[in-house]
This record gives C-alpha cells, structure tokens and sequence, in this order.
C-alpha cells in the first residue's frame, strides 16, 4: 500500500489505493449515505441540494436537502447499486 505526505494538508495522509463503495437503495437517508462518506473521508463533507448552480459558484444554503430525507424521494433514476469514490 503506497501512501504519500503532505505537510501543507495538517499532516493528512492520503491513501490512494483505497477505494470507497457506497450502496444505494431506496431506503437509504442522506444522514447514512453522509456517514458512510464520513468514514472513510472525515475530513470532507457530503451534501445534497435541489437546484443546481452556476459553474464556479456555490448552492445556497436555503436548498440543502434535509438529512432524514429517504433517496427514494429525491431520486430521479429508481435503480441500486454502489458508488465507487
């Protein structure tokens, strides 16, 4: 397993041959896809937004979907599977 420093990342190490799979099913809420990222990235946050926004510019605040919210009811495509990051 290869892992490289860099100092100027508070001493974060970064493994790059880690891969993280995320499952996701209807069922699932935002809150257990976020803590499922939160494992293996502590250092990232993951959030959800209903309206997109402009390249090189952020979503407002006032369109973060709520953490309780079941992906079955925000999703577009009905499908499982895993997220590969």
């Amino acid at each position: 397993m290869q892992k490289y420093r860099y100092s100027h990342l508070n001493q974060l190490t970064i493994n790059l041959l880690n891969q993280m799979k995320i499952h996701i099913h209807s069922q699932a809420t935002i809150a257990e896809i976020q803590r499922q990222f939160s494992a293996m990235f502590p250092y990232l946050k993951l959030e959800f937004f209903s309206k997109l926004h402009r390249t090189g510019e952020a979503t407002h605040s006032k369109f973060m979907m709520p953490h309780n919210r079941r992906l079955d009811d925000i999703r577009k495509t009905q499908r499982e599977g895993e997220l590969d990051i």
